[in-house]
């Protein structure tokens, strides 16, 4: 009988610490998120919420970027999330989308529409079909990190057309011939520091080298690919001096940096015994909250041969949240979302993420000094958030990026690759509703009937 009431308690305790997301936490707000560098913001703010809802119990769970998709699918599969941190990106993903619930009424503190306070160009990333699904927290941009001692040790400000960092691919090239120069000399680790382990960061370098050899050469690039134009494939011109110069740049990375991990990469650069790093402004907090013994300074990553096309940084709006469609407690998820945006809540997250603000009129208050810095370059929209669900590829481009680094992978059979993938999801491509989202998205009014095929 001891025993029977011995193994009933602990079933019990099991039971009751099933806990985090266990059949008991249906009466609790579930959240789940990916970077816990902003951990502490969110435990200041759930204490705030939890202000103005005494009762109620908030379970906030966070996991890295890379292991957040296995959480995000699991949590969703079994309908044990309420509000899910996600991406602008992903509002136009079948497989995620089919869990958001439109945010349409969003509403800011004053009571207007919290749409309304948002810039256009970061609420455009997040509709699909008419209705709002993710609601964005920052905008963020890919940029070059460099060591300024590094530099002037490398070279001289004359060096550059601007005096003060490489703006073409022949001033970016020499750069890199003489930071490898030290490298050889033992008198720095690292030419461009990376950490590849989780595979997704040479997506940052991948869409950084896309916007000046592609895009911003021809914005309906792949447009006219999808429409099969004559002369439009990835053995394009574009594409294959976009795939030189990166496998180039990728010939200054080493290889063993593909088994370094990513969520090390700012506090290791911060070290300062790299001369590069190519990241996510969103890790600018990390890099300077090591503090750095040396001045940083940012750059667009220059493979154009023209510096008129290297003025771009890729931008996007970075994370926010969406409200899963089959949560019991919609009301208070979206309150939750919206207590975001209240204005000393999101002055202070700004000031602590270090984000580019959505809402007109924040400004940040960078305690180190270098954001306006960092900011100052004028954006064109990410590769992934041009790529439409349905349309392979974008995975290839991770794939091919790292085998630039690791073996002797050939633009050629990179090239050849791209095009196999782009052969055999034709029908994806040249969809109505995909060619007619691409005008919808980035070029409104420009006849998109003209473009698309009938389904």
């Amino acid at each position: 009988m001891k025993k029977i009431v011995a193994v009933l308690c602990c079933l019990m305790m099991v039971v009751c610490c099933f806990g985090a997301f266990g059949c008991s936490s249906r009466d609790a707000l579930r959240i789940i998120n990916f970077r816990p560098e902003d951990q502490a913001f969110y435990d200041f703010l759930i204490e705030e919420f939890k202000k103005e809802h005494p009762d109620l119990k908030v379970i906030y769970e966070c996991v890295s970027t890379d292991g957040y998709p296995n959480l995000q699918s699991s949590r969703l599969t079994a309908n044990q999330v309420d509000v899910f941190g996600t991406e602008a990106a992903n509002v136009r993903s079948v497989e995620l989308r089919k869990y958001m619930m439109p945010l349409n009424d969003l509403e800011y503190s004053d009571g207007t529409s919290l749409w309304d306070k948002m810039n256009e160009g970061d609420v455009s990333q997040v509709v699909y079909e008419g209705d709002k699904y993710v609601a964005p927290l920052g905008s963020v941009e890919i940029v070059v990190y460099y060591n300024k001692d590094i530099m002037e040790q490398a070279c001289d400000p004359s060096d550059f057309a601007n005096g003060e960092y490489p703006t073409t691919w022949d001033e970016f090239y020499s750069l890199l011939i003489k930071f490898q120069t030290l490298k050889n000399q033992k008198k720095i680790d690292d030419v461009i520091y990376f950490g590849g382990l989780e595979a997704w960061p040479i997506s940052m370098i991948m869409s950084a080298g896309e916007i000046p050899t592609v895009y911003a050469v021809d914005d309906k690039f792949y447009l006219k690919l999808a429409k099969s134009e004559k002369g439009y494939d990835f053995s394009h011109p574009l594409y294959e001096d976009y795939f030189t110069k990166i496998k180039t740049l990728c010939g200054f990375i080493d290889p063993l940096s593909t088994g370094q991990t990513y969520n090390l990469a700012p506090s290791t650069f911060a070290m300062g015994n790299s001369a590069l790093m190519i990241d996510g402004t969103w890790s600018y907090p990390q890099v300077m909250g090591a503090n750095p013994q040396f001045e940083p300074g940012f750059f667009p990553l220059p493979l154009n041969d023209d510096a008129e096309y290297n003025k771009y940084v890729p931008t996007k709006s970075g994370s926010g949240f969406a409200i899963n469609k089959n949560t019991n407690k919609p009301e208070l998820a979206k309150e939750f979302i919206e207590f975001h945006y209240r204005p000393d809540i999101y002055q202070k997250y700004i000031n602590t993420v270090l984000t580019s603000p959505v809402i007109k009129g924040v400004e940040i208050e960078d305690p180190y000094g270098y954001a306006g810095e960092m900011y100052q370059f004028e954006g064109l929209l990410t590769m992934e958030n041009r790529w439409m669900d349905g349309i392979a590829g974008v995975e290839m481009f991770r794939d091919i990026g790292l085998k630039y680094i690791t073996s002797d992978l050939s633009v050629a059979d990179s090239i050849k690759q791209m095009n196999d993938i782009l052969q055999s999801t034709a029908s994806n491509w040249q969809r109505k509703s995909v060619i007619g989202m691409w005008f919808d998205y980035f070029f409104p009014g420009e006849g998109r009937d003209v473009w698309a095929p009938e389904d």
